[in-house]
């Protein structure tokens, strides 16, 4: 590619350190609206947020692997990565 190393580098780097910012309610395991008591509502209120946490980690998890996959097999890493071993090499 003809992408600067500098744009490619800023890219991964962006995409390594990603998370999520969706409220994850789908992976709520109750509905609080169906609880009899203030007391048991709070329960559900933290079970919710236990499972929505969960859910939220398994999500940037898979995204962050994802782009390691990618940038395992880009070939501007791998030129930069060489040009790098290089230059190490050409200073001792």
């Amino acid at each position: 590619g003809s992408t600067e190393w500098k744009q490619v580098s800023h890219f991964y780097n962006s995409w390594e350190s990603f998370s999520s910012c969706l409220s994850f309610a789908w992976a709520d395991k109750y509905d609080p609206r169906e609880a009899d008591s203030r007391w048991v509502r709070r329960r559900i209120d933290d079970e919710n947020k236990k499972a929505r946490k969960v859910a939220k980690k398994e999500r940037n998890e898979d995204i962050v692997n994802f782009v390691a996959f990618v940038k395992k097999r880009d070939p501007r890493v791998k030129a930069a990565r060489e040009k790098a071993e290089q230059d190490k090499i050409t200073k001792e």
